[in-house]
């Protein structure tokens, strides 16, 4: 046992309660259940608490871990009665019984209180916990710090969410894109609405320009930022890339401001970029990667 490694020991004892101790209307206490645990086993870990919770055993934790809390948010999300979300918790293993209710789960967050010195003491605040949208995502604090004129709203059309993505006259024109996530899921942002900084940069490495718009989305299954410009016409690659590259900055300015102003340190961390354009745009008919010679 003493040269167990402490994850082990730790898993020992939360074993040893559910197999011998644990009762209906015990309350479990534990001080951060992910130290010294692989990513995919603290996601496991909060299964586990979601189980417990469902079958009558209250959990108290204390935790640092973003997999940890993302994790019980998905549980959150999955748990109506939608097709998708079936379909999603099938093929991603997740089973009935680990599924939470959002009336199950309270979360505080740890800040400090007083305005000097003397006075300041840490203090417990209730986190906000939507019924859909679980604990505050991502997305949550997007529609919270941007302008609903500054955004995009979903459609409805067959049954299934669509956006309509619209330049405004004289370009005056549009398209369409099917099969978005749920509203609580994605945030489709006008990019081009932020006032260009030209007061303040100048602007010869294009570094004022920026694309049209910005799709982030956070789901069970994926995290994905699209950057997207729109060309009625054809367009210049460099001007392209610098429209891409500066709504990319808008969205790292973005994840300061959570960071900054909502504390949430790993906001709008480990998602995938994708640069579209969308238009007439000129492609350089090089190999874009080696082959390898075959030999008769």
């Amino acid at each position: 046992m003493d040269e167990s490694s402490s994850a082990v020991r730790s898993l020992l004892d939360i074993g040893f309660y559910l197999k011998h101790e644990a009762q209906i209307g015990d309350l479990l206490m534990i001080d951060e259940p992910e130290l010294n645990l692989h990513p995919e086993n603290q996601r496991r870990v909060a299964r586990l608490f979601a189980r417990l919770v469902n079958l009558g055993i209250k959990v108290f934790i204390t935790t640092h871990s973003d997999y940890i809390i993302k994790e019980l948010n998905t549980l959150i999300m999955l748990n109506h009665d939608k097709p998708h979300l079936k379909r999603v918790a099938e093929e991603e293993g997740y089973r009935e019984v680990e599924l939470i209710s959002s009336n199950k789960i309270k979360v505080y967050i740890a800040e400090e209180a007083g305005s000097t010195k003397t006075n300041k003491c840490q203090t417990l605040t209730p986190a906000d916990i939507d019924p859909e949208m679980g604990l505050m995502s991502d997305i949550a604090i997007l529609k919270e710090m941007i302008k609903e004129s500054a955004t995009v709203p979903l459609e409805e059309h067959k049954g299934k969410k669509q956006v309509i993505l619209k330049e405004s006259p004289p370009a005056d024109y549009s398209v369409t894109i099917d099969g978005m996530p749920d509203d609580a899921q994605v945030i489709v942002i006008k990019a081009d609405a932020f006032p260009a900084p030209s007061k303040i940069f100048t602007s010869s490495k294009g570094q004022c320009k920026r694309a049209d718009f910005v799709i982030i989305a956070d789901t069970p299954t994926e995290k994905i930022i699209f950057c997207i410009e729109m060309k009625k016409k054809k367009g210049q690659n460099k001007n392209i890339i610098q429209q891409l590259t500066g709504a990319k900055c808008f969205v790292d300015y973005c994840q300061e401001i959570g960071k900054a102003f909502w504390n949430q340190q790993n906001f709008l961390e480990a998602y995938e970029y994708r640069f579209v354009s969308i238009g007439h745009i000129s492609i350089s008919k090089g190999k874009t990667r080696n082959s390898r010679s075959t030999e008769s």
